[in-house]
């Protein structure tokens, strides 16, 4: 865990949990190590796209109206070229090809969600400190809008199932920061998809604000992998179908 909110205290975040839940050495190798894997295109991909939505909404918080679709693709052209300059894993990917379906995605997403999305604030990042424990939480929550919901923007292979955002971790996160930060409840916590068929489509997919149980479970699972990663518990997940993509699986084998 980093040791980074000026305390000593040990922050955690959705990323890390879902790590951890993972594959426990999974974990261990990036966090503990500090081994870090070069992306796949389909992260280089998903950071540049929101690159340029991220400086779109940043502008309309003030201007109310979108930049024009020009100047959102340079955005993400020069995000996309500056993340080739660093170490990446493309595999069989072309990185021309997998920049031309980004190009796709940022326009579908110009077009049919953006004039929707009036933002208040744009990745606003948090940190949650709780009394009498060893550790925080943080994250950042990517957009709030003027209606008072969540919006979290995903690339994604294919469609997201219509109930993806009820139980979704990282929006159960967001929902507890929010409560925290401002003493309410949000009105929604949302995701809007990009979908990268041959023709891009956009989805938005909704959910009402998380019950009290799923918040406390939220805080129970927090505290638990804590306390595991503080006792050194860390073991191969042994399942095939994670195990087949990670990149770790080498240095597993040796453990």
């Amino acid at each position: 865990m980093d040791r980074d909110n000026g305390n000593g205290k040990e922050l955690l975040s959705v990323s890390k949990i879902k790590m951890y839940l993972r594959c426990p050495l999974q974990y261990y190798y990036r966090y503990c190590e500090g081994i870090k894997i070069p992306p796949d295109a389909g992260l280089t991909l998903g950071k540049a796209v929101h690159s340029g939505i991220e400086q779109n909404f940043r502008q309309k918080i003030t201007s109310f109206s979108d930049l024009p679709l020009t100047d959102v693709l340079d955005i993400y052209s020069t995000a996309f070229e500056s993340y080739l300059q660093e170490e990446f894993n493309f595999g069989e990917d072309k990185p021309g090809d997998v920049k031309d379906l980004g190009v796709g995605l940022v326009k579908v997403y110009h077009a049919e969600l953006s004039p929707k999305i009036q933002p208040v604030t744009v990745e606003e990042h948090f940190v949650l400190e709780f009394e009498n424990v060893p550790y925080g939480f943080q994250g950042c929550m990517d957009v709030i809008d003027a209606e008072s919901n969540i919006r979290d923007s995903k690339t994604a292979k294919r469609s997201y199932a219509q109930n993806a955002a009820e139980n979704d971790l990282q929006l159960t996160a967001y929902n507890l920061a929010y409560k925290f930060l401002k003493g309410k409840e949000p009105k929604g916590l949302i995701f809007d998809v990009m979908v990268k068929n041959k023709t891009p489509k956009v989805q938005t997919i909704s959910s009402p604000p998380r019950s009290e149980a799923q918040l406390n479970r939220l805080l129970k699972l927090i505290g638990f992998v804590s306390k595991s990663i503080k006792t050194g518990v860390f073991y191969p997940c042994e399942n095939g179908q994670v195990c087949s993509w990670c990149g770790y699986k080498n240095l597993c084998s040796k453990w």
